[in-house]
């Protein structure tokens, strides 16, 4: 079985891309139906902020077609509020709530607060936590401090298979290329700016020669593009999409 690409953006639900991705008359809920119709991941962003209702999440799989994968952001209320300590219970509550997505399931991405330090054992108890509870499940870390990209670090990410998220900010967080698990994710957090900038050919071929190397070496790819202003997001992951559909 080959390696597999998937290419998405984080979040649909945005009305400023009515009459730039959506049909001007295409009401809300029908937004997640047709994203699905032109890519097979997303990234789910308001699983940081807050739980979604139960029938919430039960109607994103009913609505996704057979084979698509919900990428999601841990809830901020482990990462940046109880800073991965003493999270049995708020991690039991976001592993129910995410549940009716079965095989639909994608990656985990815990992202970290700027101002949490690297410390060792914490990290370490967190890993095992989250492995422990959930061992088939894939889990993506982005660090927003610098100490979180130290060769310690990467080696107990090495340990419990968390690739390290290869995050774009044009310098913005801290970012390191570096290949932690058996696969790959990558956000795009845009250029001229966060969550803005449309990305040209020439800056996404970098990505796209390293993402080519990856599938042949037998490695997944989950890339997110998270400049949704103007709808530039939707635009550079079909962009993405088809240059790695060509000889680069």
């Amino acid at each position: 079985m080959g390696s597999e690409l998937r290419v998405g953006t984080s979040g649909w639900s945005y009305k400023h891309w009515l009459k730039v991705f959506y049909p001007k008359l295409l009401k809300p809920q029908e937004w997640l139906a047709y994203y699905a119709q032109h890519f097979d991941t997303v990234e789910i962003n308001n699983t940081f902020y807050h739980l979604p209702q139960e029938s919430t999440v039960r109607n994103w799989y009913a609505i996704a077609p057979d084979g698509f994968l919900f990428a999601m952001k841990l809830s901020r209320f482990i990462t940046h509020q109880k800073k991965l300590r003493r999270v049995d219970d708020a991690l039991e509550k976001f592993i129910e709530r995410m549940a009716p997505l079965r095989e639909k399931t994608g990656p985990i991405l815990i992202q970290l607060p700027p101002n949490l330090l690297f410390d060792a054992e914490t990290a370490w108890s967190f890993f095992e936590l989250i492995t422990r509870r959930l061992p088939n499940q894939r889990f993506a870390i982005e660090p927003r401090h610098e100490s979180w990209f130290a060769e310690p670090c990467l080696e107990l990410y090495r340990e419990f298979n968390i690739a390290l998220c290869m995050a774009d900010s044009d310098n913005v967080f801290p970012e390191l290329d570096r290949v932690t698990a058996g696969w790959i994710y990558l956000r795009f957090h845009g250029r001229d700016g966060l969550y803005q900038g449309n990305y040209t050919e020439a800056m996404l071929r970098p990505f796209a020669r390293k993402i080519a190397f990856w599938l042949r070496e037998g490695l997944d790819v989950f890339a997110y593009f998270n400049n949704d202003i103007a709808g530039f997001a939707v635009q550079n992951a079909r962009l993405l999409r088809e240059m790695l559909q060509k000889p680069l």
